[in-house]
């Protein structure tokens, strides 16, 4: 049996679980002084602590064919890359972030004559056919794709999507729901080829800052929101028992219509954005459950014993029932071994 699949259903399903659940993930630095602390490997660190969720992430880009390295890390270490997304980026190796040369869609082109390649290469697939393998037993599993904002900007770049959205709403919406197309398919066959195995998909779409959403949530509406709703029908069809949505920042302004739209959870409830997981289940009750919700940003960095025991007592004896899936989202380097061990053990009192 996978006690970890079944907790984490029961809790997102708000039935009371045997513990809440953990959902976890560490910045590579954290990883390096945790296993220095506990003279462990460091992939030790999710049964360590008792993880129970992770992620399979195939390659949903539109042309995977296309990736290449142009031109090879110089003096500087920089080297030059396209990527599936048909961007050509400068990056380093010691850097997670990228600098944006050029994009696939310099101008607003029909959408309908953008051709992807097929959602169904088996290339897609290869190394999350090894993950599911090799974690299926141990955790509860969701496959992923992207969703509307944040995928779609990626083929106009950031800036330039954004000004599309202000200037032409109509020809953003179909841009949008050509990717999303796409996306689908991408999640679909996931579904099918791991049927079952997944607990269902995370939609990854950071769509907000850290005080709302980057576009406003009638422009959101008009322009994202049906493409939403059809991918989460779609996964719903496939056999996806839980869709939830990762979305970075202050969501609390489009939440009402991802409930709308079918999702059952969001994630990382962040608290220094003000997402206000009290105020949402007095509002949505048993239709919206939650994943995250420690405060990575404040308390578990720099608060003291006693206030990182009072944040995750709270938050547990909050999500006893069901309805919670306790996580920090990303632990970094900020956060010592020492305090998160903190934070862990007041998760069993």
């Amino acid at each position: 049996m996978n006690e970890s699949r079944e907790r984490v259903l029961r809790a997102l399903r708000h039935e009371r679980p045997d513990r809440v659940p953990l959902f976890e993930s560490y910045w590579p630095e954290f990883l390096a002084q945790w296993s220095v602390a506990k003279e462990l490997p460091a992939a030790a660190i999710h049964d360590y602590y008792g993880n129970d969720v992770t992620t399979v992430v195939p390659d949903e880009s539109p042309w995977p064919s296309l990736v290449a390295e142009l031109a090879p890390a110089g003096a500087n270490g920089h080297h030059v890359l396209r990527n599936g997304w048909g961007a050509v980026v400068r990056t380093a190796d010691d850097a997670y972030f990228s600098e944006e040369l050029s994009v696939a869609l310099e101008s607003r082109v029909d959408p309908d004559r953008v051709v992807f390649e097929s959602p169904l290469l088996e290339a897609r697939y290869v190394a999350a056919d090894a993950q599911v393998r090799a974690e299926r037993g141990r955790y509860a599993l969701f496959g992923k794709t992207g969703g509307p904002f944040k995928r779609t900007s990626f083929l106009r770049g950031y800036t330039r999507f954004l000004f599309d959205l202000a200037e032409d709403p109509t020809w953003a919406q179909a841009l949008v729901e050509r990717t999303m197309a796409h996306l689908t398919a991408v999640g679909v066959a996931q579904l099918q080829r791991w049927r079952d195995a997944l607990v269902g998909m995370q939609i990854n779409d950071d769509c907000c800052a850290l005080r709302g959403p980057l576009i406003s949530p009638n422009l959101y509406a008009r322009v994202c929101l049906p493409s939403l709703v059809r991918m989460v029908q779609a996964y719903k069809a496939a056999g996806a028992q839980i869709v939830y949505m990762h979305c970075d920042g202050n969501c609390m302004p489009l939440v009402d219509m991802w409930v709308a739209a079918g999702i059952d959870a969001i994630h990382p409830c962040e608290p220094r954005a003000g997402v206000d997981i009290v105020a949402l289940r007095r509002r949505h009750g048993s239709r919206l459950a939650f994943m995250g919700a420690m405060d990575n940003c404040y308390i578990l960095p720099q608060g003291s014993r006693a206030q990182i025991e009072q944040h995750v007592r709270a938050l547990v004896e909050f999500g006893q029932e069901g309805g919670l899936v306790l996580g920090g989202h990303s632990i970094g380097p900020d956060i010592s071994v020492e305090r998160y061990d903190w934070a862990m053990a007041a998760r069993e009192t």
